[in-house]
């Protein structure tokens, strides 16, 4: 958590390429069949159809966030390693469950830690008044 939380900040800066905070992922999802609760929220067998698989192309940002606001936060090791997570935020609970494997954040961070743009630009978006940031 701590980790996507540190690639998020790092993409509001201009340490980060714009292609990099572009880049997408596929991502799989499952609908939810039962409502999520306090109590339930780790059975994510009884919770979500996992016989039909969806696929949602997201960037990393998006990533980001699911981890950094999950409700529904389970990991799934095989022999010992970790292998995947289930995640979903409060407000998408009763709708869907994202499924992310650890190629898929190794390649996050990996992407992003690697990420050393040489040139910067900083603008004033003049109808918001926000700095806008590109990097390449």
């Amino acid at each position: 958590m701590m980790g996507f939380y540190s690639v998020r900040k790092l993409l509001d800066t201009f340490k980060v390429s714009d292609d990099s905070k572009t880049l997408k992922y596929d991502v799989l999802w499952y609908k939810n069949i039962k409502p999520v609760t306090y109590y339930n929220w780790h059975h994510i067998d009884e919770l979500y159809d996992l016989r039909k698989t969806h696929t949602e192309s997201r960037d990393i940002r998006f990533i980001c966030d699911k981890f950094i606001h999950s409700y529904v936060f389970v990991q799934i090791e095989d022999d010992a390693k970790l292998k995947e997570f289930y995640i979903t935020t409060d407000t998408l609970k009763n709708k869907k469950c994202y499924f992310v494997s650890i190629d898929s954040i190794i390649s996050i961070f990996r992407i992003i830690g690697r990420d050393y743009p040489a040139n910067s630009k900083r603008s004033v978006n003049t109808e918001t008044g926000e700095i806008e940031i590109s990097a390449w």
